[in-house]
């Protein structure tokens, strides 16, 4: 039930075409989900406004959640900057302007420190050789797009004589989305397809696989050694092109192990030969 209800929500339809899909389904959930289906039967016209743009309010849900949590944790703040500062998380800077551009939210930021430490030679200099502000696209505000103007600092070395460019532990080096934005790509894009993704942040096929094959190379793997139970599924890179990758999971913990650029059987077999496992769960049509 769970993946008929998820096809309606991937498929391209209008509103009256979607709420009759999810009518349609409701009327099958009740057997099993009485409770669920009557929460959504209750709010079935909101939820299917979603076939308007094709957006939810999931990510808001996720920010003011973690708002509530930050104002628990300090006890309430009595300064609104320090507040702001603190729910955008964004380590060594701090947000000096917020302006609003055609529906989108411009936070303009400011470095705090007045130098850096030369990644060459491990020297402290503060003699800035250019300042030159980037945009970023960052997680979106009250449903609305973030782009933060990051001052982009390169200092000139006297000891190395180098010009090292300051790292910034939000933002990597050449990239124009903070990592928080490309994780949270990340973990949407294993939920669903790069395809659906890219239509909801209008980004191209190409740039969301750039931003998931990034941060999967990133990913703290768990030692194989450890893992005895584990569980495959596939994950759609381009929806109707036959385009999948193999998702391996750890089914005792429950985490994410290896992805596997195939779903083809031999593939698939070739590279768990390698490792020593006890169980390896049915998948597809095919038992390893």
């Amino acid at each position: 039930m769970k993946e008929k209800f998820r096809e309606i929500y991937e498929t391209n339809l209008t509103v009256k075409k979607g709420q009759k899909k999810i009518q349609e389904w409701l009327n099958h959930a009740q057997v099993f989900f009485r409770e669920s289906a009557s929460t959504i039967e209750n709010h079935l016209e909101g939820i299917c406004n979603y076939f308007l743009n094709r957006t939810t309010s999931g990510v808001m849900e996720g920010i003011n959640n973690r708002i509530k949590l930050i104002m628990r944790q300090g006890y309430g703040f009595s300064n609104f900057n320090n507040f702001r500062n603190r729910i955008l998380d964004l380590p060594g800077a701090k947000v000096e302007s917020c302006t609003q551009i055609d529906g989108k939210i411009l936070l303009g930021l400011r470095i705090v420190g007045e130098g850096m430490v030369c990644h060459h030679c491990q020297n402290y200099t503060e003699q800035l050789h250019q300042n030159r502000p980037i945009l970023v696209k960052d997680l979106p505000v009250f449903g609305r797009p973030v782009y933060l103007k990051v001052p982009r600092r390169q200092f000139y070395c006297p000891n190395c004589q180098r010009y090292p460019t300051e790292k910034l532990d939000f933002l990597d080096i050449k990239r124009r989305h903070t990592q928080r934005y490309e994780q949270n790509i990340y973990e949407r894009v294993k939920q669903s397809s790069m395809e659906q993704i890219g239509r909801e942040e209008g980004l191209s096929y190409d740039e969301i696989k750039g931003i998931f094959d990034r941060v999967n190379k990133t990913q703290k793997k768990p030692n194989w050694e450890q893992v005895k139970r584990i569980c495959l599924d596939e994950v759609s890179m381009r929806k109707g092109q036959g385009n999948f990758e193999t998702v391996v999971a750890d089914i005792s913990e429950g985490n994410l192990i290896e992805m596997i650029d195939s779903h083809r059987s031999e593939e698939i077999i070739e590279v768990l030969l390698h490792q020593q496992l006890k169980i390896i769960w049915r998948v597809f049509a095919t038992t390893f």
